[in-house]
């Protein structure tokens, strides 16, 4: 018994720097070309800024540069060699703006995206944000994150423990597993705590009663990096996630459709009847006392 088990420690003892060695000397993660379509779901498009647009394919390879996109429906998941995996979901903006030995940066520019990256991967993936100075960086985890296309995001980690907010300074604030940081525009962070379960929507409804004009305003608030569609078009919010639209009605019932989306799922809220006159009200004339 006590030969083999010195046996085992030597071998142990030959292996591991061998593999060591091999995995750091011999095999490296050399500049990659691209990165593969793994699964397409739905039509997604590939385009760049210049314009270009191609429908992609599993199989594909993005190079540098590429703007993936989805629309309703449909999602695209990305496998990076030696990195993990980038899934997109639908209505999202996605781009691969610079591929490193050690990293692969994308933008999120609108939208959610999960990605997956283990420990022992060679190329950790980092995600930055239009007009943020803040990036995430995910080394070893399962994150989610959303963007509402004017620079906030926010992050929720679902497992891993290396995922963390970058500061412009190189700072990192960890996010832990089974949390989030909701992250405005300027780079700070406005909520955090565990990750919400649902979307925080809140909305201000136009007074009820008959309206004499063909249009509403509609208002509310969200957690910082949620999406909001207004009856189905994109709509801003600030950076502390309110925001309004004004909705153009037709003459008679009127009902507004509000969504919501961010790290807890989807929230939708529709608005109470809204009826709309804008005929003049009727003027009636009497004729009995003209002839007294």
């Amino acid at each position: 018994m006590k030969q083999l088990l010195m046996v085992a420690l030597l071998l142990a003892a030959i292996l591991i720097p061998a593999y060591w060695y091999y995995t750091h000397h011999v095999v490296k993660s050399g500049p990659l070309q691209g990165i593969t379509v793994e699964l397409v779901e739905g039509e997604v498009v590939r385009g760049t800024d210049e314009g270009v647009r191609y429908v992609v394919s599993p199989g594909d390879t993005l190079p540098s540069g590429s703007v993936v996109q989805t629309g309703e429906s449909s999602r695209v998941s990305l496998s990076i060699p030696d990195g993990g995996r980038v899934d997109l979901a639908e209505q999202s903006e996605l781009a691969i703006r610079q591929i490193f030995d050690d990293a692969v940066s994308f933008e999120l520019r609108s939208g959610q995206v999960e990605a997956t990256v283990k420990h022992f991967n060679k190329r950790r993936v980092d995600f930055v944000f239009s007009g943020n100075p803040s990036k995430v960086k995910v080394a070893d985890g399962k994150a989610v994150l959303v963007a509402d296309g004017t620079g906030a995001f926010d992050v929720g980690v679902e497992s891993g423990s290396d995922v963390a907010i970058v500061g412009p300074d190189g700072e990192e604030e960890p996010v832990p597993a089974g949390e989030h940081k909701a992250v405005r525009r300027d780079g700070t962070v406005a909520l955090s705590g565990a990750i919400p379960r649902s979307v925080l929507l809140k909305v201000d409804w136009p007074d009820e009663g008959i309206h004499r004009a063909r249009s509403v305003e509609v208002k509310g608030s969200v957690s910082p990096g949620s999406t909001v569609m207004v009856e189905g078009k994109p709509v801003k919010t600030d950076p502390d996630g309110r925001f309004r639209s004004r909705v153009e009605l037709r003459e008679g019932t009127n009902k507004i459709t509000v969504e919501a989306r961010g790290l807890g799922g989807t929230a939708v809220q529709e608005s109470p009847e809204i009826k709309v006159d804008t005929r003049p009200p009727r003027v009636e004339a009497s004729t009995d006392d003209i002839w007294k």
